[in-house]
């Protein structure tokens, strides 16, 4: 019996298998990347906010590639499943309003850890913060500006000072509407020719 060869397939199956398990938890982007809320309130599409799918800046406010938070009372929450101290941020969101980051050790008692202020320009804009905080919970909200809110990705770092997103993949937002037309054409298209 060839003991190297067999050895060398089980150090294969243990490599690969302990790949699988690394690569399953959030990653590359900081604290949020991949999470799903632990709760929300008047958001639509919240998954975009911790994808890692970035639209460009300037895109408008409204696409596949953005969650829509329905007025000031709108929040997503997320659970980092241990307290944990948070020194920057990145986020991309419309224009005009302020996003505010709060975090809480209990999920019910919610203190403001940044505030994330309008910029100029069309469209959507980045905004980087440095603050410290600590919570076991964070939760994104938005007010101010003209009521139209939405967010297309949040990163959140224990590194103080991180200047930009990390480990995102940028594509050119459509509106929702335009992405369901295409689907539909190519529905029809695959119909035809079946």
């Amino acid at each position: 019996m060839n003991w190297l060869g067999c050895w060398s397939s089980r150090s294969l199956m243990w490599a690969m298998l302990l790949g699988l398990l690394v690569g399953c938890g959030p990653q590359g982007g900081g604290l949020l990347n991949g999470r799903e809320p632990s709760s929300q309130s008047g958001v639509q599409r919240s998954g975009c906010v911790t994808d890692a799918w970035v639209a460009k800046v300037g895109d408008d406010w409204d696409t596949h590639l953005t969650a829509i938070f329905q007025n000031t009372g709108a929040s997503v929450v997320y659970d980092l499943g241990v307290k944990t101290t948070i020194r920057s941020g990145w986020i991309l969101a419309d224009n005009d309003d302020t996003y505010v980051v709060s975090v809480s050790e209990d999920g019910k008692t919610f203190h403001t850890a940044w505030e994330a202020k309008g910029e100029q320009g069309y469209g959507l804009r980045p905004r980087i913060g440095s603050f410290e905080a600590s919570g076991r919970y964070v939760k994104l909200q938005a007010t101010g500006g003209d009521g139209h809110y939405s967010v297309s990705e949040l990163q959140l770092f224990e590194d103080a000072g991180v200047r930009g997103p990390i480990g995102v993949k940028a594509s050119r937002g459509r509106h929702p509407t335009e992405v369901a037309r295409t689907s539909m054409l190519h529905l029809g298209l695959a119909l035809m020719i079946a």
